[in-house]
């Protein structure tokens, strides 16, 4: 045993063991030889490396998980080309049973090589699952032959699946990866960092010009004036974010007591689904806060079922139009209100998360026992290398890439929320990719106007 645990220890040292820099010189290259053939001589035996490398039961060697991480984006486009494809949406309306040649044909894609090449890199990650037909062995049927079915994980990419991911994946695909393939130049030309909060209203806040982001140096623009140009990006876009709302909603219905307030103010709504489930869950009222259009857009979501509807038509939810930015169109509040905003700040560079923080207290002023929760992907929540952790972790690239803006731990919020006239009293992680973020007015603010 003692043996067999000695190798296993060596297995793993060849993924995570130390190892320290040598500059390059004689003595560094000779280092580096020397380590090679320390490294050579404690190869794992054949049946060890099988339990890593093979079966995925052990630690993976170095080199295969760092070639393989590196080259993860391929599979960010095999599931974009799915995606895009409706691969899970063919399998699925024939109940599966489906060549690659077959699927090929239904999506107007001419290689049905690469179809089956696309499926199965995705196959090694869980997406689609192969079979051989007639109980053959599935090793001596070539790819074109073997036929497909759905998993669980390919099953999100369905449109009509209730938690659909298919618009996030294509949104990321289309919109967002182009743009990561320039963000080592965004960021060797850029100006500097985000202004910090107490920077704002200073000279600091009158000379920053923020550098253009990765993705306004590929698509010409921001990201909302690229969806004002592309009316599909905006509608795929719209749909992505109702995929990703529908998997936290549950967690937010539940790991909250909404039961303590009297009314729920949805600052940047947008239809106002969240406000829905609330008040169908709750002895609540709502007031859905977005931009013109956005707002002429929700009142035809309420309208469009009978239960929406009668809330709209017994007063129950209202809406308000305006610009957070510029603190106009605000509710007012009342008492026994919240504020709540859904993967809002995140979006935004420090500069303009404290014009938003700063509407809302405005807007509240000095009525008593009002609250503001945000809803947010806020890092460094979990223990290092989880899946959660690593999910906010490549939201926060992509706040980088997409807008220059962060996803934030608790130090950032209690100074950022400190800067808008608030106190922050709580975090509370939720069962989603999310955490809470709770806040009170403070009664020493004072207006910067």
């Amino acid at each position: 045993m003692t043996a067999i645990w000695e190798q296993v220890k060596a297995l793993f040292t060849i993924q995570h063991g130390s190892y320290a820099e040598r500059p390059d010189t004689p003595e560094g290259r000779a280092y580096e030889q020397s380590l090679m053939l320390e490294r050579t001589r404690s190869l794992p035996p054949w049946p060890l490396f099988k339990l890593g490398a093979v079966y995925g039961l052990g630690p993976q060697p170095a080199p295969v998980r760092v070639y393989q991480d590196g080259a993860l984006f391929f599979l960010s486009a095999c599931l974009g080309v799915a995606a895009l494809f409706r691969f899970a949406d063919i399998i699925g309306q024939h109940g599966g049973g489906l060549t690659a040649e077959e699927i090929a044909k239904e999506c107007n894609c001419r290689d049905a090589n690469a179809v089956a090449r696309v499926l199965r890199a995705c196959e090694n990650w869980g997406y689609f699952e192969s079979y051989a037909p007639n109980g053959q062995d599935l090793k001596r049927v070539a790819n074109e032959q073997r036929l497909w079915r759905n998993t669980a994980l390919s099953a999100m990419l369905r449109e009509n699946h209730p938690q659909s991911a298919r618009s996030m994946i294509v949104h990321l695909y289309v919109d967002v990866f182009p743009a990561s393939s320039v963000l080592f130049e965004s960021m060797r030309d850029s100006s500097g960092s985000d202004l910090e909060p107490d920077q704002i209203g200073t000279s600091a806040e009158e000379s920053y010009q923020p550098s253009p982001t990765a993705f306004e140096r590929v698509h010409q623009g921001t990201f909302w004036e690229y969806l004002a140009r592309h009316p599909d990006r905006w509608d795929n876009f719209h749909g992505a974010m109702r995929g990703v709302d529908s998997g936290t909603t549950p967690s937010i219905l539940q790991d909250i007591d909404w039961g303590r307030f009297l009314r729920v103010v949805d600052i940047g709504g947008a239809d106002g689904s969240l406000t829905f489930h609330l008040l169908r869950s709750y002895a609540l009222k709502g007031i859905i806060f977005d931009m013109p259009p956005v707002v002429e857009h929700a009142k035809q979501f309420w309208n469009s079922t009978p239960e929406r509807a009668a809330m709209v038509t017994n007063g129950r939810v209202q809406f308000a139009a305006g610009d957070f930015l510029q603190g106009t169109g605000l509710p007012p509040a009342q008492e026994g209100d919240v504020y709540i905003m859904r993967n809002i700040w995140h979006d935004w560079r420090v500069q303009e998360c404290v014009r938003i923080g700063q509407s809302i207290r405005e807007a509240i002023g000095r009525v008593r026992n009002v609250h503001l929760i945000i809803l947010e992907a806020s890092i460094d929540q979990c223990a290092r290398g989880s899946p959660l952790e690593r999910m906010r972790a490549l939201v926060d690239q992509t706040m980088l890439t997409v807008f220059g803006s962060r996803e934030r731990d608790r130090l950032e919020f209690e100074v950022l929320l400190q800067r808008c006239g608030f106190q922050l009293t709580e975090m509370r992680p939720l069962r989603a990719p999310m955490v809470a973020v709770f806040a009170q007015p403070s009664p020493a603010w004072r207006s910067p106007s």
